[in-house]
């Protein structure tokens, strides 16, 4: 909830009030250039709401061009940097956002990012200098509810109007990403048509959790069909090695629309998972019928104690966590 979310983040154990933080130089990267950057260590998974950048008094008049930067961040040790605002609507490629310093105009003005971000570091890019750039920096935000770091599945639906996703999609596979289905919209629907092969919804979390419920926000598909039945599968594991992959089956059910008002109609289910753990999950809905969900969320907890600062400290690999996905696909 943005409404509750925006509590300063401690970029280091001491930082109380705003810090001040130097980029790198201009440097040449296979022979191109690399504009200046500042890579930033948040103390766990962050969902980040606000932001606020102002070049520190000291560089001012140096810089006095450079007035923007762009953000980027990633929620594994190894993956690949996302650029913020940058994501594919069909075949169209939105650009990276690019945001303004605070100046003296908005001097004390945070900047809401809409969406949020979900990181475990971030990386501020700024443009071309020969000197680096020091700011002041704050962000606000608070500690990942669920722990959620990829999704992957697949879309293929021309009808699709949830599109924020932060990931790749390929051969029309959202993988490595998240925003479609978690970004707590749920005015806005992924679609799947009538199909002899199952939807699979695939999750990755950043630790080990224990699950208790995992909701879904779910709808018969616009008006070709009143109703739908549907059979669920779900799997939750703390590796992927073998094919038993089902911990929990769930009895038919039937999903009704109101006819005349079906954009309005939401079925929310949950799926009872009591003390379950595990670290990926995968979800395996089927029906003969057209469908469309708009949100998956998770009610789970760490299965380390809380207070536990070595919890904190866990950055995932991404090649562990997609290689076990993938796992999931076959």
């Amino acid at each position: 909830d943005s409404n509750t979310c925006n509590q300063q983040i401690h970029l280091n154990r001491q930082q109380n009030k705003s810090s001040i933080y130097c980029s790198s130089c201009l440097t040449y990267i296979d022979g191109k250039i690399s504009a200046p950057s500042l890579q930033i260590e948040l103390p766990s998974l962050i969902q980040i709401t606000g932001i606020f950048i102002q070049k520190s008094n000291q560089n001012q008049e140096k810089n006095s061009k450079i007035n923007s930067y762009f953000i980027e961040y990633r929620r594994t040790q190894d993956g690949p940097w996302y650029s913020y605002g940058k994501r594919r609507q069909r075949k169209l490629i939105i650009e990276r956002r690019r945001l303004f310093f605070n100046d003296n105009d908005n001097a004390n003005k945070t900047r809401t990012l809409i969406p949020s971000i979900i990181a475990r570091q971030i990386r501020i890019i700024f443009g071309t200098s020969s000197i680096p750039i020091c700011i002041t920096i704050q962000v606000y935000g608070c500690q990942s509810e669920n722990g959620l770091i990829s999704t992957r599945f697949s879309q293929k639906s021309i009808l699709n109007t949830d599109l924020k996703y932060d990931g790749l999609i390929i051969n029309s596979t959202a993988r490595g990403g998240l925003g479609m289905l978690t970004d707590e919209d749920t005015n806005h629907f992924v679609y799947w048509s009538p199909s002899s092969q199952p939807i699979l919804l695939l999750f990755a979390f950043d630790t080990i959790k224990e699950f208790q419920s995992i909701n879904l926000d779910i709808k018969c598909s616009l008006w070709l069909s009143s109703s739908c039945t549907l059979k669920i599968n779900v799997g939750i594991l703390e590796i992927v090695t073998s094919n038993n992959l089902w911990t929990n089956r769930f009895q038919t059910i039937s999903i009704r629309n109101h006819f005349y008002y079906d954009n309005t109609t939401i079925t929310h289910l949950i799926l009872s998972v009591p003390k379950t753990k595990g670290q990926f999950v995968i979800i395996q809905i089927n029906t003969k019928e057209s469908l469309a969900l708009s949100e998956v969320t998770f009610n789970n907890r760490i299965e380390y104690n809380e207070d536990d600062d070595d919890y904190l400290n866990i950055i995932p690999s991404s090649i562990y966590i997609e290689n076990n996905l993938h796992r999931l696909e076959l």
